[in-house]
């Protein structure tokens, strides 16, 4: 699995770290493309690591957690929370006291040069399931807050001095009039740098806990950590050392395209890309039954599934929400080859929403028929293109990776059965 998506990962990495692309042309850039010198680089310079200092970063994380011991891991929390100096912003938890199976949702504010601690002392009380990690870079917004603070501060000033002079009712009333104006702006950009300042200094962490009989057993080493391993020393920090540099997240057994940023320039504008949705992410799949219309859309929120943990499912306890558009690329009889765009990016999200409408994807070990079809090992979904911004130059890139051969051969497979 790890070679199949090796192509993709080295070509994302040469991207993403060099401002290289796979398909440039020998000695240039690819068409639309600035061929960028070594000083062009994404790796950070000392320029940017010395300027790194004075950012305004805005952190989010959210966990996913399961405890068995869901007292313990209150108290841990409450105690570790008041030893780092943050606070509960919002907590919305539902079961009786003393009961199993009490689930919530938990939002934190934690000072910013804490939470690392923080996060690794919840970590022995309970068992992680997913996490996501979110750096927005606010230093120009930050920065233009200042300076139109300064210019109305300025005209402040100004205004008052005419006014000292002024002589005239009129003048007195036009002039006293643009001063309340210009005291309203002052006051509304002071909120701003305000709020700026403070989701700077405190981290905003959404805990999503569940309480369990049994947690769910979470595998030590998986693709995440291999990849940590062969490009340790040339990967952003930002997702920590179980998920270094990744940006986002695909399935096992899911092929295709996965976007690693070599520094954390990179990775935080590649996040907020994610979060805002400029970041595209197109998939191709073969799934069961046929559709009639050609197009559409599954709006329907994803979380773990009650009855069995190790599992997403479609429901309204402890959910997020999802959307997955979807069209028809070709109809097989009883198959079809669809392409997905994902809007959002929940767990097992195409997975999940496909076999939610009875289509589920065709060799899908957790969400399938249950048996063996179509010669398949695994389920038969490919992560064909991405489009993002590149972090540095703001130019739309557009990468591909083409199916493999396993899912080009069930093409062929039912392309003859037509």
């Amino acid at each position: 699995m790890f070679k199949r998506l090796a192509a993709g990962l080295l070509a994302l990495l040469l991207c993403l770290g060099a401002a290289g692309c796979a398909g440039a042309a020998p000695g240039g850039a690819a068409p639309g493309q600035k061929d960028y010198g070594s000083g062009d680089s994404l790796n950070t310079d000392e320029g940017e690591r010395e300027a790194a200092a004075d950012r305004k970063l805005i952190k989010t994380v959210e966990l996913e957690l399961e405890t068995r011991t869901y007292d313990a891991f209150m108290d841990s929390l409450n105690a570790g929370l008041a030893a780092a100096g943050g606070y509960v912003q919002q907590s919305d938890i539902r079961g009786g006291a003393g009961s199993a199976g009490r689930y919530g949702t938990i939002v934190l504010r934690v000072p910013a040069d804490k939470l690392n601690g923080f996060l690794e002392a919840l970590a022995p009380h309970g068992t992680v399931l997913a996490r996501t990690e979110n750096v927005q870079d606010v230093t120009m917004d930050y920065v233009d807050v200042q300076s139109r603070l300064k210019a109305l501060r300025t005209e402040q000033e100004a205004l008052l001095a005419l006014l000292e002079k002024a002589t005239s009712l009129s003048d007195i009333l036009t002039l006293q009039e643009k001063l309340t104006g210009v005291r309203g702006d002052i006051e509304s950009y002071e909120t701003k740098l305000r709020t700026m300042e403070t989701l700077v200094a405190y981290s905003t962490v959404t805990l999503r806990l569940s309480e369990v009989e049994k947690e769910t057993v979470v595998e030590p080493v998986g693709i995440w950590q291999e990849i940590g391993v062969r490009f340790s020393d040339s990967l952003s920090g930002v997702g920590g050392e179980r998920r270094p540099g990744i940006v986002h997240r695909i399935d096992r057994d899911t092929t295709g395209l996965l976007i690693v940023a070599k520094n954390d320039f990179a990775h935080q504008r590649l996040a907020a890309q994610l979060s805002d949705h400029t970041l595209r992410r197109t998939y191709e799949c073969i799934v069961r039954g046929g559709f009639r219309e050609d197009s559409g859309t599954v709006n329907a929120p994803i979380g773990r599934d009650p009855r069995d943990r190790k599992r997403m499912a479609v429901t309204e306890k402890n959910s997020r929400e999802a959307v997955t558009h979807w069209e028809v690329i070709a109809r097989y009889g009883q198959y079809t080859h669809l392409r997905c765009r994902l809007e959002t990016g929940r767990t097992h999200q195409i997975r999940v929403h496909m076999a939610w409408i009875r289509h589920p994807i065709a060799g899908d070990p957790v969400y399938g028929i249950g048996k063996p079809e179509l010669g398949l090992h695994s389920q038969c979904l490919h992560a064909k293109e991405l489009t993002f911004l590149h972090p540095r130059t703001g130019e739309e890139m557009t990468l591909s990776c083409p199916l493999p051969e396993e899912f080009q051969r069930e093409l062929k497979k039912l392309e003859a059965r037509r």
